[in-house]
């Protein structure tokens, strides 16, 4: 049993830990979420939020975002410097590279680093680049999904795909405005926050777009809902990108988990999933849209759903925090 008091220390107010589970940032619902369940579920208490409980013998430092940073980064380290000082164990939940370009949270992390016992990162490939900056052990944890296991499509619909965040929403703006067969592409579903949806529905595209793209506000429920009526899903995105290098594999393996064939940029933390998708750069896309129903991409599908997808299910993923807290 892990008997612990661990504080997870992340942007906002929350009554209870449950409510992290609603919370807007994937960061918080995929990783702060987890810790929060599975670790209570195992002998620890737990506490969230921005002032750390005197009782913690345990920190983990969540993401601590860019809004209001300045006085955040004042806040949260004078805490974490304190609970230093009492030989509190300080964890780093490290899931974005802002140490590798000009990053507004850049600050905090190069001062957070100097104060943390353990890090951890969302990626094998975001854990060679920390290797630079920070000589301790770094642990990889990956980012559980939060959809349903779905069975692979059987109809056609000639939709496709796109989810994630405002960050993201440049890379499909680029991947519209190059596609070159719009003929076999009935509908684009685009799913996002606020801020993507208004850069994309504001954005005047070179040349006439030649299918209908559907812009919907991000949710699990209406993510499930929007798989079950498309053929494939899209991950552009762009390995040269720092901000983007370090990306964790989860929208890669949400998408599998839905039942669609992906085609997707190769990032770093896709390649050892190679075999389960397309590469986007290639040809593969328009027989991809031809096909997508076909039995093959069934079976690939299928595949990937009982080999990978498991290993990324919340419980899974809950008993890697587990081991970690038990064994640091």
């Amino acid at each position: 049993m892990v008997t612990n008091h661990i504080h997870i220390l992340i942007p906002g107010t929350y009554k209870t830990h449950e409510e992290l589970n609603v919370s807007n940032l994937a960061s918080i619902r995929l990783r702060s979420a987890i810790v929060a369940k599975y670790l209570s579920q195992h002998g620890s208490t737990v506490s969230v939020g921005e002032f750390v409980t005197e009782i913690s013998n345990i920190i983990l430092v969540g993401k601590i975002g860019a809004n209001d940073i300045k006085k955040r980064t004042k806040l949260w380290l004078n805490q974490i410097q304190s609970a230093k000082n009492k030989n509190i164990k300080i964890f780093v939940d490290y899931t974005d590279h802002h140490l590798g370009f000009e990053s507004p949270m850049r600050i905090f992390y190069e001062s957070v680093l100097k104060l943390a016992d353990h890090i951890i990162t969302s990626s094998n490939y975001l854990k060679i680049l920390l290797n630079n900056f920070y000589s301790k052990e770094i642990f990889v944890i990956p980012d559980a999904i939060e959809v349903p296991v779905l069975s692979p499509k059987i109809s056609k619909t000639n939709n496709i795909l796109w989810f994630g965040h405002a960050s993201n929403i440049q890379y499909l703006i680029n991947f519209i405005e190059k596609y070159t067969k719009p003929n076999d592409v009935s509908k684009l579903i685009v799913l996002s926050n606020d801020n993507g949806l208004n850069i994309l529905s504001n954005h005047q595209f070179q040349n006439s777009v030649g299918f209908e793209i559907e812009l919907k506000k991000w949710s699990v429920e209406g993510l499930i809902a929007a798989s079950k009526i498309s053929d494939i899903c899209i991950i552009p995105s762009d390995p040269k990108d720092p901000r983007k290098s370090g990306a964790s594999s989860n929208r890669l393996i949400t998408s599998i988990a839905l039942g669609l064939p992906t085609a997707a940029e190769m990032l770093p933390s896709y390649e050892e999933f190679s075999k389960y998708f397309f590469n986007i750069r290639s040809n593969s896309i328009f027989n991809i849209m031809s096909d997508s129903s076909s039995s093959e991409f069934k079976k690939l599908i299928s595949k990937a759903q009982q080999k990978i997808v498991p290993k990324f299910l919340p419980e899974a993923i809950g008993q890697q925090w587990i081991e970690l807290f038990r064994v640091s």
